[in-house]
């Protein structure tokens, strides 16, 4: 009984990150449709553009978030994608980091933070390398 109800979860996990990723590759192929129409000269379509440029951003977190709640940590989609989650993560938090240095009230916690955004830029860097990786074919 416990096989069938893990069996059940296992295939409702993979029926929808399947989903997810089928509603992204929609929203991109719309979203490329509407680009090629706008640069041929129909300006019209520059809302419409945009507006599919979010949806586009919106189904790629949504696939993202049922690969790393859902998928397994051996599937092929698992770590790029977990990886440019953290490259993502990561690039917001320098950011924060590099926007509140100047805000600091001595030179000691100024070079501190500084030091602090080298740090997480090395592991962005790492995280880049390791997508790369993942993302490349074996050679054989």
């Amino acid at each position: 009984m416990m096989t069938s109800a893990v069996d059940a979860g296992r295939a409702f996990a993979e029926r929808l990150i399947w989903s997810r990723m089928l509603i992204l590759q929609s929203k991109r192929l719309i979203l490329a449709s509407n680009q090629r129409r706008l640069q041929n000269g129909q300006p019209q379509l520059s809302d419409r553009v945009a507006k599919l440029q979010v949806e586009a951003s919106q189904a790629q977190f949504s696939f993202r978030t049922a690969v790393l709640e859902c998928g397994p940590e051996v599937s092929p989609q698992y770590w790029p994608v977990a990886y440019s989650r953290l490259v993502e993560v990561g690039e917001v938090l320098t950011a924060q980091l590099r926007g509140a240095a100047p805000n600091m009230s001595t030179a000691a916690d100024r070079y501190a933070m500084a030091t602090e955004v080298e740090a997480l830029e090395g592991f962005i860097n790492g995280w880049r390398n390791t997508l790369q990786k993942s993302m490349t074919p074996a050679e054989g």
